[in-house]
């Protein structure tokens, strides 16, 4: 369940890539301030995902395990959060109606 950094590096450019398209895709429909917000909150829990990573930190609480095929992993509960808020920037988005030019 330990990664190499260059493993780690690649999967938080393949994340932050994946969330830059998405946000992308959703270009044509307005800013408002609570996606401001949960893109920030999104920011915050990814920054303290990666701070667990790198430092190594694993505790009781902020960690989730489970098994995919044969193999264990593990998900911080601020990855999840991140998860969650980005989820809802996307949906509270896709939900609105898209500028008119």
């Amino acid at each position: 369940m330990t990664y190499s950094i260059t493993e780690g590096l690649f999967v938080i450019l393949l994340t932050l890539s994946g969330m830059g398209v998405l946000l992308w895709l959703t270009r044509k429909y307005p800013w408002r301030k609570s996606d401001t917000f949960l893109l920030i909150l999104t920011g915050i829990f990814y920054l303290l995902d990666t701070v667990w990573w790198w430092f190594n930190l694993h505790f009781c609480w902020s960690d989730v395990y489970f098994t995919f095929g044969k193999h264990r992993e593990q998900l911080t509960i601020f990855f999840i959060l991140a998860g969650i808020s980005f989820g809802t920037l996307l949906f509270l988005r896709i939900k609105r109606k898209p500028r008119q030019h």
